[in-house]
């Protein structure tokens, strides 16, 4: 018999059940049951398909037309905000934990997966562990870059690297990054029209140089990058931004 938590619709530990996984009859054949403490039980296909998929990423049926590029794109969210409010709850709902789907997932397969784990990186390890089970040794994740490592690093001194692959180790530092962008903009309430100082580093010919410029903030996307009045797509992070002081 397996086992595995359930952290319930909601995702929050406070609600995390232990599941016991057993075999059950139905019409035409077997099914694996996820059953609860308290009497109930689920489908385990259930707890492992995201529960929640928007149309253009549910599987199509043969009978189904597939959508356009501008039907894709109105079912989602604006990519750009009047200010800093919804990208950060979009960032923070990008940094939530693993979920059900994925810790049941991993205990059929026997990946190894903590609960407190964020979810995209939970993500990469399951398809880093998976992959050569399904395409072939050949196609086994590869190992993270030195430069990768010691940016992770810069980022969180505290995390231990050890065997991760290079998409786990590439999601950890999207994780905190995001991290520092929320921080920056919780400080900043960056709004639309709002004048700014922008400070970039350079690095030429091995000399580093910081280059500072004003600009207006024209919008802020759903991934917290700030954008710039001027057209052309200009835009810097939040880090890279301070209120600009007249005085």
């Amino acid at each position: 018999m397996k086992r595995f938590v359930d952290v319930g619709a909601d995702r929050s530990d406070a609600n995390a059940v232990v599941l016991n996984v057993h075999d059950e009859a139905v019409e035409g054949g077997h099914q694996q049951v996820a059953s609860r403490h308290d009497g109930t039980s689920t489908p385990v296909r259930a707890l492992i398909e995201p529960p929640c998929l928007a149309p253009h990423l549910r599987p199509r049926r043969a009978c189904e037309k597939s959508m356009t590029m501008s039907e894709v794109w109105s079912t989602m969210s604006p990519m750009a905000h009047a200010d800093w409010r919804e990208p950060v709850r979009l960032l923070r709902l990008s940094l939530r934990h693993a979920a059900a789907h994925q810790l049941a997932l991993a205990t059929l397969v026997g990946c190894t997966l903590d609960a407190y784990l964020p979810f995209n990186v939970a993500a990469a390890r399951l398809e880093a562990f998976l992959e050569p089970k399904i395409r072939g040794t050949e196609h086994a994740a590869g190992a993270p870059t030195e430069r990768q490592i010691q940016f992770l690093r810069k980022l969180c001194p505290t995390l231990e690297v050890h065997n991760e692959s290079r998409a786990e180790i590439s999601a950890w530092i999207d994780h905190y990054l995001a991290l520092g962008t929320i921080t920056a903009h919780e400080e900043l309430k960056l709004k639309s029209g709002d004048v700014v100082r922008v400070s970039r580093s350079y690095r030429s010919i091995g000399i580093a140089e910081a280059r500072h410029e004003l600009a207006v903030v024209s919008s802020i996307g759903a991934n917290g990058r700030v954008y710039l009045k001027g057209g052309g797509g200009a835009g810097a992070w939040p880090t890279e931004v301070q209120h600009h002081d007249p005085s």
